[in-house]
């Protein structure tokens, strides 16, 4: 029977999840990205330090916390609007190699 099965060529589809940064070290993007949502919401002066604050919690809420910080009236919906158009059009530079890098707000 394992002859049989050996024979079978079956195409196999590959899928990659890098959920813990093991593969792509993408902390300095997402800062580099909140810096600059900030700077054009009047809210200059976001630091590396104060970004280590809001690793490992959901964008949503983050942005959030950061608008009641910075006393920013836009809707969260926006901010992370803005926040997912600024990371798509950092990851060219910001990840050569990989081929198709997307950013989803949860």
């Amino acid at each position: 029977m394992l002859d049989n099965m050996s024979s079978r060529r079956v195409p196999v589809l590959t899928v990659v999840f890098d959920l813990d940064a093991t593969l792509v070290d993408s902390e300095p993007n997402y800062y580099e990205v909140a810096r600059r949502l900030l700077e054009r919401y009047g809210a200059p002066g976001f630091t590396w330090e104060h970004h280590t604050c809001f690793i490992g919690i959901g964008v949503r809420e983050t942005l959030a916390a950061l608008r009641a910080e910075y006393g920013i009236e836009s809707p969260v919906d926006e901010l992370v609007a803005g926040q997912d158009a600024l990371y798509l059009e950092t990851r060219p530079s910001s990840a050569p190699g990989i081929p198709f890098w997307t950013a989803v707000a949860v």
